[in-house]
């Protein structure tokens, strides 16, 4: 609805967020209560600390300040993985492989204070802060995600992409080969063929009761909303095109396919001519799209 009207729906932000859905200046902000995992209890401790203290600078500043009974380091990481840092500068993972360090250096001064013993290093830390400068990434072990990674974890925690949409990237390919916006199937008229890029969220196989055999049903979507608000469509891919193309039928796969716009009691109803992996579309794969159109 936001997208429809031109309202703006921001992530999580850690300084920003309502334990509600809230409305701001730029826009609807996310509501801290619905990042997958992240309970009631954190983010009343999380509000918590910005009443008492202010904003929390950066993470290292908010895992020093915050009740480490309350909020553990798998929380801490959901946070992150939501973007509720960003504003920090530092990557997502960045912000990730610095949890155990910031965390196990938070515990030692806390438990300093608790016991009355002042660190030697206390002054030079005002002085020069830890944790200043993000930490290099190792990529051996798998601690720089691919955007697209970043982007459906994101979607795994908030229920949508907000930071933006596995298909950004491919977006001049995707006008090179004609494709139009799910948006746009309430504009044509039934029995339209057409081309389009889009993710599948949902991939369910089931099995035929009279053939027995196996055939999918998809939910697709490309990031748009349509005029009624619509941004996910059934996608029934029948036996024979499930038995060529069964081992592309997967969750979060991008996919450019044929589609067809039919008429089933009164309701549309999607059908599936042709279909390939979007990142490995070849010449001959463009043929076979020609073909099925």
């Amino acid at each position: 609805e936001g997208q429809q009207s031109g309202m703006q729906t921001l992530p999580p932000h850690i300084n920003e967020s309502l334990p509600y859905f809230a409305a701001t200046s730029k826009g609807i902000r996310f509501a801290l209560g619905a990042i997958k995992g992240v309970g009631t209890n954190v983010v009343d401790a999380i509000i918590e600390g910005r009443i008492k203290d202010g904003p929390y600078l950066n993470l290292y500043d908010f895992i020093s300040r915050i009740d480490t009974k309350r909020v553990g380091k798998k929380v801490i990481e959901l946070l992150v993985d939501s973007g509720a840092f960003d504003f920090t500068g530092w990557k997502r993972d960045e912000l990730r492989v610095s949890i155990d360090s910031m965390y196990e250096e938070a515990l030692r001064l806390h438990k300093e204070k608790s016991t009355g013993v002042l660190s030697l290093f206390a002054q030079v830390e005002k002085s020069q802060p830890r944790f200043a400068i993000p930490p290099k990434l190792d990529k051996l072990k798998n601690q720089n995600r691919t955007q697209d990674e970043l982007l459906f974890r994101e979607k795994e925690l908030l229920g949508l992409f907000l930071t933006g949409h596995p298909l950004d990237s491919f977006q001049e390919l995707i006008k090179r080969l004609g494709s139009i916006s799910l948006s746009k199937i309430s504009e044509l008229e039934f029995g339209t063929v057409f081309r389009t890029a889009c993710i599948i969220e949902t991939a369910e196989v089931r099995f035929s009761s009279k053939s027995q055999k196996k055939f999918a049903i998809l939910t697709i979507s490309d990031g748009t909303v349509d005029s009624e608000g619509k941004s996910r469509y059934e996608l029934p891919i029948w036996p024979e095109l499930f038995e060529e193309k069964g081992a592309l039928i997967t969750e979060n796969r991008l996919i450019w396919v044929v589609l067809s716009k039919d008429k089933r009691e009164n309701n549309v109803q999607l059908g599936c001519r042709w279909l390939c992996d979007l990142k490995t579309i070849d010449e001959k794969m463009l043929q076979e799209a020609d073909i099925a159109y």
